[in-house]
């Protein structure tokens, strides 16, 4: 009853957002929801209110920490909301449709950029009511530029955004590695204990591969592979003293994490 209608394709599917914090280039997740189109239909609800209560939560959590969102939260409404509720954040902007952005005298601003250039537009008002800050970069070797919006100082913006990109093969791991992507029980419920199960599976095995990185490979190697990877298809064959010593470190630190003590390293 949770399936619906996903993409352009209208392929049956759920739509799963995923919250994780930034771990050493890849990502520990921390929270998930899950919707269709048919829970939406059901519930009353819209995709925009599945989005926002999945981050309603969080600004006590973040604190001074910026939330970064891909391009499916770049939407008016996403943005007023996370600026009155005062939560930093960086989103990757559509600019597909050519979104309205007025300077401060109410001109409309062209948000164009040549090949290895950089833009940061401050204080300009998106649809001519929200004031944010607006940076674009088109590095070489990119077919499009990428530009962020953002209530960030705009140049900060452009390199916050930036260090996500790296957390994406977090989530290309879920799909390869662990076939996040083909999870379909009868009941919604038993679905999300699945995906629980998946992500805290991926999180243990995230810290164990990485510590087995950073015990056994050189620092040449270690930039390869995921911790995942190592752990799951490499075969790396550690014994005795040195094994006890990963499991402990990976355990320690799974530990800390669960119960707050310590922060991930960014």
């Amino acid at each position: 009853e949770y399936v619906g209608e996903v993409g352009e394709g209208k392929k049956l599917g759920f739509c799963m957002l995923i919250l994780a914090s930034p771990y050493k280039g890849r990502a520990i997740p921390f929270n998930f929801i899950t919707y269709s189109s048919k829970t939406i239909k059901d519930e009353l609800s819209s995709r925009n209110l599945e989005h926002l209560k999945a981050i309603s939560e969080l600004k006590e959590l973040l604190g001074d920490k910026v939330l970064v969102l891909d391009r499916e939260f770049s939407y008016e409404w996403l943005f007023e909301n996370m600026l009155i509720e005062g939560i930093k954040f960086v989103i990757r902007l559509k600019v597909g449709n050519n979104p309205t952005v007025l300077n401060e005298n109410g001109d409309k601003i062209s948000l164009t950029i040549n090949p290895g250039d950089e833009v940061d537009l401050r204080g300009v008002y998106y649809k001519g009511k929200l004031e944010v800050n607006i940076s674009g970069k088109w590095d070489k070797g990119f077919s499009e530029p990428m530009w962020v919006i953002s209530n960030l100082p705009p140049e900060e913006a452009i390199e916050i955004y930036r260090l996500r990109m790296k957390i994406e093969e977090s989530f290309r791991d879920m799909k390869d590695l662990l076939n996040i992507e083909k999870i379909m029980n009868q009941k919604q419920d038993n679905m999300e204990k699945m995906a629980s199960m998946v992500l805290l599976s991926y999180s243990i095995g995230l810290l164990i591969g990485e510590t087995i990185r950073e015990t056994v490979y050189t620092e040449k190697k270690r930039k390869l592979y995921s911790g995942l990877h190592i752990l799951l298809k490499r075969k790396v064959i550690i014994f005795g003293d040195i094994l006890q010593a990963v499991i402990d470190s990976a355990y320690l630190l799974f530990s800390n994490i669960v119960l707050g003590n310590v922060r991930t390293h960014v």
